[in-house]
């Protein structure tokens, strides 16, 4: 869909989508960090209650501080659900701009292209390969943020408790680094092999609705829907493969965080 204007590379044209709403994206992370530190408010709070308790203070102080618990948890919900609405509110209006794009750009195109490329591939480009977009906006930068932020409070808390323990801590992560991108590896040529067989398996549909006058004269029914059921079992093949290594990075991840903490 390269007009001659976008960058080429592609970290470039994130960072071209993520300028276009960076006002969006700038307000969301200020309150990733309001919510964030919120997050933290709270045990801090539980621990002011604690310790007042054991000190026999009085009732009607640590009722204050329950006070300011309930209040930090309501505006963290608050400030949470607003995070969202504009980072995943600013994904979806990059999906529409960039399908947008993806249909004038078809509509510029010669006849002659479409004798060589899929119907069927065009559209699972326009509906799936966005919808991974809308992922790689929205989710994928929320949980970025979101990630980053609390790595940095936590650790910058936990070095000023015990920095040794801290350390020993986390001394397992570059061994997790690597496996995870060991795997993501595999995960994403095991994606794309996902994303070509629904291609094919759009292609498929496609070509026995437009010319199901032709798969009937000739008596090839039973031959198609054998052919699309294979088509679907490998489909259904490559989801669970991909799926399952999925599973196994997640419970990979899992491992070495518990072995951390």
């Amino acid at each position: 869909m390269s007009d001659g204007t976008q960058p080429r590379s592609a970290m470039a044209r994130i960072g071209v989508h993520l300028a276009a709403y960076r006002g969006r994206y700038a307000t969301g992370f200020v309150l990733l960090l309001v919510t964030n530190g919120l997050n933290l408010t709270i045990p801090w709070l539980l621990r002011e209650a604690i310790d007042r308790l054991e000190a026999g203070t009085e009732p009607s102080i640590i009722g204050w501080i329950v006070l300011g618990m309930v209040l930090a948890a309501v505006l963290q919900m608050g400030t949470r659900t607003l995070s969202r609405l504009m980072i995943l509110g600013a994904s979806r209006r990059i999906v529409f701009d960039v399908r947008n794009r993806f249909f004038s750009q078809l509509q510029r195109l010669s006849a002659s292209f479409y004798d060589v490329r899929r119907t069927g591939d065009l559209m699972s480009r326009g509906i799936n390969d966005l919808q991974l977009i809308r992922s790689l906006y929205g989710p994928a930068m929320l949980n970025a943020l979101n990630t980053t932020i609390a790595y940095i409070a936590t650790v910058t808390i936990l070095l000023n408790i015990n920095v040794r323990l801290t350390l020993i801590s986390f001394s397992i992560y570059p061994v997790l680094l690597y496996c995870v991108r060991r795997v993501s590896r595999v995960v994403y040529g095991r994606s794309r092999e996902v994303q070509e067989q629904l291609a094919e398996l759009s292609s498929r549909a496609q070509e026995n609705i437009s010319g199901i006058s032709q798969v009937r004269i000739y008596a090839q029914e039973d031959r198609e829907v054998q052919s699309f059921r294979s088509a679907c079992v490998e489909y259904r093949r490559r989801n669970l493969r991909m799926t399952a290594l999925r599973g196994g990075m997640m419970a990979l991840i899992g491992m070495f965080s518990g072995i951390g903490t």
